[in-house]
């Protein structure tokens, strides 16, 4: 979102305009009503001067906007140049995804920040605009703007926002201009969508994930505990439930961090099928499961406890009657580091 040409039907100007590197303001860290932020910063900030101390920190020891950066984003004094960090990462993402989806007359614009009211409006007004001038709007059409969709870019306000610097205005990354921007850009996505015409995919942002880092700890080691292996019973559910029951079933478990299994699951519920194979009828991707996952240990605090279980719940309403089983699948870690996969079974019990 750095760097877009917005042209006049959009900018509302009789010249072209352009977003800026992604920047926070002063007001940003003055916080909001609800929730104010320390030391001396004040919503509605404009001018540097308000925060020298912060602004001189700021821009020496992290980052220092340039002049040309400094007149775009402006009225907002500049504190986190976060599109000039790049430790471990950039701090602000240049390559932003926007998407739109329809079914129907249902019209789903998924944008990748948080919008004031008054730009979801506008953005709203701009779809429905291109609609309008496709044919495509009935008065069964539904515009619904999904905010926070697969990134995070902080806040967009309007221009008119921007310009009075509060908290909303300050958090706003790529200039005034950037609610123009974004309406289109996603015009263009619109326009494409209802017109069946393909639409350049555009730049690929770039993978960070071997770059950053946290300062949790590791896992450390994975035992079962005296006389256990991985994935033995130690709650086995009832023999019987009525429909409507919930069904708790315990497992000597290991760390989930050794692996988040990632399009897989921690847990299957599985029906009794008549030729005597067992069929999965729900995981942990369905509200009715619940997997729960704590340190076991008596003696050794948690940091250090190396043993777990897992609880695993299946709220068995609207299940149908029949023989069930649950089972829960993990990986452990040895003291050298290995992982090891591992699954356990619980015996089965009747839902009637």
């Amino acid at each position: 979102m750095e760097h877009v040409t917005v042209t006049p039907p959009f900018s509302k100007l009789p010249y072209n305009v352009s977003t800026c590197v992604g920047a926070l303001g002063d007001s940003f860290a003055a916080g909001t009503t609800d929730g104010p932020g320390d030391f001396d910063f004040r919503q509605g900030t404009n001018s540097s001067k308000a925060n020298p101390f912060w602004n001189f920190i700021a821009s020496h020891v992290l980052a220092k906007p340039p002049e040309d950066q400094i007149n775009c984003s402006f009225p907002k004094p500049i504190l986190l140049y976060t599109g000039g960090i790049d430790f471990p990462v950039r701090w602000t993402a240049a390559i932003l995804p926007l998407q739109v989806f329809r079914w129907g007359q249902f019209y789903l614009v998924a944008v990748p920040g948080e919008f004031t009211t008054m730009s979801g409006r506008r953005l709203r007004a701009s779809v429905q605009k291109v609609l309008l001038a496709r044919g495509m709007w009935t008065p069964d059409s539904v515009i619904v703007i999904a905010g926070l969709a697969n990134t995070y870019s902080h806040y967009i306000t309007t221009p008119e926002e921007y310009q009075v610097q509060r908290y909303e205005g300050a958090s706003t990354l790529y200039g005034p201009y950037t609610l123009p921007a974004y309406q289109q850009e996603y015009s263009k996505l619109v326009d494409s969508l209802v017109s069946g015409t393909p639409y350049p995919p555009g730049p690929n942002p770039p993978d960070i994930s071997d770059d950053t880092f946290d300062f949790q700890p590791g896992v450390l080691v994975d035992e079962p505990g005296f006389g256990y292996s991985f994935g033995d019973v130690v709650v086995q559910p009832l023999a019987k439930y009525a429909v409507g029951d919930l069904v708790t079933v315990v497992f000597v478990s290991a760390n989930p961090r050794n692996d988040f299994r990632t399009e897989d699951t921690f847990l299957t519920v599985e029906l009794l099928q008549s030729d005597g194979s067992w069929k999965v009828v729900y995981d942990d991707g369905n509200w009715e499961t619940k997997y729960k996952w704590a340190r076991s240990c008596d003696i050794l605090p948690a940091p250090v406890c190396p043993e777990s279980h897992a609880t695993i719940e299946w709220d068995t309403t609207g299940a149908a009657p029949g023989t069930y089983r649950i089972q829960h699948f993990g990986n452990s870690k040895d003291l050298i580091g290995e992982i090891t996969a591992f699954s356990g079974v619980s015996k089965s019990f009747i839902v009637a």
